[in-house]
């Protein structure tokens, strides 16, 4: 289901004033969070795994090498991926239809591309992308753990 487009555009604004915005819990205010943080991660100048990133990410097939590929990225990218990732795996956990690989779609060429794939309707590499995208979701955790502490540790200071 798509967010309606006007209050989509509305709540952005909202927020881009610094301005508190309280969602209803139902179905249609989950789209529209959805909608936005989407809209975020695409506006972003570099995707959140960085691309110098890409072909170490890509060539990651197990929990520990995707982690000590995202212990490598800059803090923010890293943090911000990690949050982002940790409610990914919160919705597709829930038994809403939403699974990770229908998460992975929409997100994937956003988070992980090669620099020169600007258009994301034409993204080499896109089925390990999707993968790795989640793979990140399925085991957050995992690939997680060492980026909850360390934020966690920078948050307590």
């Amino acid at each position: 289901k798509n967010a309606d487009a006007e209050k989509v555009l509305e709540i952005r604004k909202s927020l881009d004033r610094c301005e508190d915005v309280v969602l209803q819990n139902d179905e249609e205010y989950v789209h529209i969070a959805a909608q936005i943080l989407l809209n975020w991660v695409r506006e972003l100048p570099e995707p959140l795994i960085p691309s110098s990133f890409y072909d170490l990410a890509l060539s990651s097939t197990k929990p520990q090498e995707l982690r000590a590929v995202v212990n490598q990225i800059p803090a923010f990218n890293k943090f911000t991926l990690e949050l982002l990732m940790w409610s990914l795996s919160e919705i597709a956990s829930k038994d809403n239809n939403v699974s990770a690989e229908k998460i992975a779609i929409i997100f994937g060429p956003y988070i992980l591309r090669d620099k020169g794939d600007q258009n994301p309707f034409v993204i080499k590499d896109l089925d390990s992308i999707l993968q790795i995208t989640s793979f990140m979701i399925h085991d957050y955790r995992s690939v997680f753990q060492d980026v909850s502490k360390n934020r966690q540790d920078v948050e307590s200071n």
